[in-house]
């Protein structure tokens, strides 16, 4: 896994600076014109790759404000080898609802929506000749049902235009929270085959009880347990970026709590994975659940053990070992077996009268 870091106004200041494993950093217009186009950026960031993130564009809206927006804002971007992708917010018209108050508008997936999105994306990465990079960007759906269809629009978008996918785990969560469904039922409607980098950050809850974004607070303890989850599942290639967007000026005030959300994540990627899984013990939980059935239908296994002169259960493990050694499957139900599997098949109660025949030879 890679780290990356959000640009913080401080590293130009020299009050803060990212990690030392930093290999990304994400900076929108503002930043990359100051930092790295108006002034000589400082050595620390100097030689970092960075990722123009845009979080208000028409990619939804029609397409004479994409073709401006290309030509005023990106197209020279392909100029500069610094830069290793365009980063998109997927969001609806930059004039619709909290969009006119200078936020990310929401996204709300129609047919017209989700083609601008997938032409703007198709187009921007062939005239800057750049990877380009979509993320989720919704905090505030109305229902469970959006939620899950916007995530498949999104999945759309991300394949129709080749892009590659950042999750914000942290939009994530708010999104789902707010509309009080677990966020780790989200997992299955993401293609993590297309994602190239994780956004985390905190979480703030508002008077009323509502998340918000919180990029001036720590990773909230749900976000990483949602990535431990991630990880754990082994969805996302080796190769993915995870960035802490510790983007706030108030982390120059802060700068061993920032420090520490990075000794977090080192530790948290450092940890083994787990390679044991229930599947593996398939088949001595069959084994056991077959003794059980036996104990069940025979009622004299006490006396068939002393009879051999030992305990009950050395005699059911016997009777395993018989039932491993004989070429013929142990069936359950004589009634669900048709004429072909009957022929290699034997009843358990069968099985077990054999197999103490067998042994007083």
């Amino acid at each position: 896994m890679n780290f990356a870091c959000s640009y913080n106004h401080h590293f130009s200041t020299g009050k803060l600076y990212p990690s030392d494993e930093v290999k990304l950093i994400e900076l929108g217009f503002k930043a990359y014109r100051s930092l790295f186009v108006e002034n000589t950026p400082p050595e620390k960031v100097k030689h970092t790759p960075i990722s123009l993130h845009i979080s208000r564009s028409p990619i939804t809206e029609n397409e004479i404000y994409q073709d401006r927006f290309i030509n005023e804002k990106l197209i020279d971007t392909q100029y500069d080898n610094r830069i290793i992708s365009l980063g998109f917010h997927l969001c609806g018209d930059r004039n619709d609802n909290i969009g006119k108050l200078g936020f990310s508008s929401h996204y709300n997936h129609d047919h017209g929506s989700e083609d601008n999105a997938i032409r703007f994306l198709t187009k921007v990465r062939q005239v800057t000749k750049k990877p380009v990079w979509l993320e989720n960007a919704n905090f505030y759906s109305s229902s469970v049902n959006e939620i899950i269809t916007n995530w498949k629009s999104f999945n759309r978008v991300v394949k129709e235009s080749g892009s590659g996918a950042i999750i914000d785990l942290s939009h994530l969560i708010i999104d789902c929270k707010n509309n009080d469904i677990n966020p780790t039922s989200m997992i299955g409607f993401i293609d993590w085959d297309s994602v190239i980098e994780i956004h985390l950050s905190g979480i703030i809850e508002g008077k009323d009880g509502a998340l918000h974004d919180g990029h001036g607070t720590q990773v909230h303890p749900s976000v990483w347990e949602l990535l431990r989850q991630i990880l754990k599942l082994k969805l996302v290639d080796k190769n993915v970026f995870i960035n802490i967007e510790h983007s706030d000026d108030v982390w120059a005030e802060k700068t061993d709590l920032y420090k520490s959300d990075f000794d977090i994540l080192k530790k948290l990627l450092s940890e083994p994975l787990s390679e044991i899984s229930k599947a593996e013990y398939a088949r001595v939980y069959a084994e056991s659940y077959l003794k059980k059935l036996l104990n069940q239908e025979v009622e004299n296994i006490k006396d068939i053990s002393d009879f051999f002169n030992i305990t009950p259960s050395e005699l059911l493990n016997e009777w395993m070992d018989y039932v491993v050694s004989v070429d013929k499957r142990v069936a359950l139900s004589i009634d669900d077996m048709d004429s072909l599997i009957e022929k290699n098949s034997i009843h358990f109660i069968q099985s077990f009268t054999d197999f103490v025949d067998y042994k007083q030879q």
